[in-house]
């Protein structure tokens, strides 16, 4: 950047600055040669050569590069002096209406750009094809600089992909909010700890459009349990759409994958994010009712136990006792004590999913039902996050029972080898193929849920229908 004041070491100027001092040495007072010397007649050398230099240029070619994030380079300025007057005012208008273009304008894969805005291109078509977009997203950048995009100014393809899951008339539509939009994404992601693009942050982001971009009074673990259960049912989308096509999977595997995947993303696509929240959630409730149902008729579950976090036996906090769940019998008793769904849940405790808790009164009244889940953070630390506390009929849990959560996640912290040991299993089990036999009897109820949630357009059995080589 030429308008940096700080020296630049060429070989002419620190040659003719040391030929000055060394011309004074060995006659009676003459000054040292010091290195401060040398570089103040450096600076004082370079702002004058310097400034007579950019007094030579073209004044508007120099403000317009100027406005660029790497300030008045000459690579900058060549292009908009590089072409003859039409092309340079074509140049000129292309960052004026658009800021954010000029870093890209310097880049090979940018030529594509760069040469429909010599041809005089109309530019916003251009540019929605280049990043794949619609003109509206392109549109509404018009004006905006970089700081007021904060970090995401360098980042156009992710804001872009941001966008698609706004509706047009949340998005910002001047630089003020521009400027809120990009602290919402950066206080989501120092408060959540995860990039603003995993499925959590895009609803919360979502949520904050909503409102203005504030981040409203939902909490980050409200909107991870949100994407939890979206990933859990494309995964499981994507299970029964294998188990359906087992044939078409043994005989072409690439070919089937590829075709399920189309399918999934399509869904996404069509659906939106909120959309697929909501069916998500609608899923896993036709899901649980359908495991408790199929597990209650064929008794699939008998005598199956999986492992919990720590101690076996209940332990006390507050007052409280907290029985760990960990049999499909467990999960019914509590279910029809306190009339939940809890008994649905028998496949996520046993994949390590979720880990269920009884809150109950040292004489066995029950009050409340706790739903964890454990996570890795980013330094590879174990954690175990609170995913549902309901109490009776999906109540809010009483004050004795949250008064023991607290208590009680404090010591299951407290124990790191624990919880290193239940995710070992966890992660040990994840990977464990299941036989044939149960294969059919899990996604027996995922069916059934799939029949019940996918409806209209997108029905299960038209998802079925569907011919591989349609996309």
């Amino acid at each position: 950047d030429l308008d940096r004041d700080d020296p630049v070491a060429l070989t002419g100027i620190v040659a003719r600055t040391l030929v000055e001092q060394v011309g004074h040495l060995g006659q009676p007072g003459a000054p040292l040669l010091r290195r401060e010397t040398v570089e103040a007649r450096c600076r004082e050398d370079w702002m004058r050569v310097r400034d007579r230099f950019i007094a030579g240029l073209d004044r508007e070619a120099v403000r317009l590069a100027r406005l660029s994030p790497d300030g008045l380079t000459p690579s900058g300025y060549r292009y908009l002096m590089s072409v003859g007057a039409e092309q340079r005012r074509n140049r000129e208008q292309a960052v004026q209406v658009f800021p954010l273009l000029r870093p890209y304008l310097m880049m090979p894969a940018f030529r594509v750009v760069r040469d429909a805005i010599d041809q005089g291109r109309p530019l916003v078509d251009v540019l929605a094809t280049h990043w794949q977009t619609s003109r509206a997203a392109i549109r509404a950048l018009n004006g905006v600089e970089r700081k007021d995009l904060g970090l995401m100014a360098g980042r156009l393809p992710g804001l872009f992909r941001l966008l698609e899951d706004i509706p047009p008339d949340w998005w910002p539509r001047d630089p003020a909010t521009w400027r809120l939009f990009a602290k919402a994404i950066q206080r989501i992601q120092d408060v959540s700890q995860r990039p603003i693009s995993s499925a959590s942050n895009q609803l919360w982001l979502r949520d904050c459009a909503r409102r203005g971009y504030t981040l409203g009074d939902k909490t980050s673990e409200d909107f991870v349990r949100i994407s939890e259960e979206m990933e859990e049912f494309i995964d499981m989308l994507r299970q029964a759409l294998e188990h359906q096509h087992a044939e078409a999977l043994r005989r072409a595997p690439e070919a089937t994958r590829s075709a399920h995947l189309r399918i999934v993303t399509s869904l996404r696509t069509v659906l939106g994010l909120e959309k697929l929240a909501h069916t998500a959630r609608r899923f896993g409730d036709h899901y649980r009712r359908a495991v408790e149902e199929f597990a209650r008729k064929a008794e699939l579950w008998n005598g199956v136990r999986w492992p919990v976090i720590g101690r076996t036996e209940a332990r006390s906090h507050a007052g409280v006792m907290v029985h760990p769940l960990q049999t499909p019998e467990d999960l019914r008793f509590e279910g029809q004590r306190m009339r939940n769904c809890v008994a649905g849940y028998v496949e996520n405790c046993l994949r390590g999913r979720s880990q269920i808790w009884s809150f109950r009164l040292a004489d066995g009244t029950a009050l409340s039902t706790l739903e964890t889940r454990t996570r890795t953070d980013r330094n590879g630390r174990h954690l175990v996050a609170v995913c549902q506390h309901k109490g009776h009929a999906n109540d809010p849990p009483p004050v004795e029972a949250k008064r023991a959560l607290q208590e009680f996640m404090l010591d299951l912290h407290g124990d790191p080898a624990a919880l290193a040991e239940y995710q070992a299993w966890r992660q040990k089990v994840l990977r464990r193929p299941l036989s044939e036999r149960q294969r059919h009897a899990v996604m027996r109820p995922v069916l059934a849920a799939l029949e019940r949630t996918l409806t209209g357009p997108w029905a299960w059995e038209r998802l079925l229908a569907i011919p591989f080589g349609v996309t």
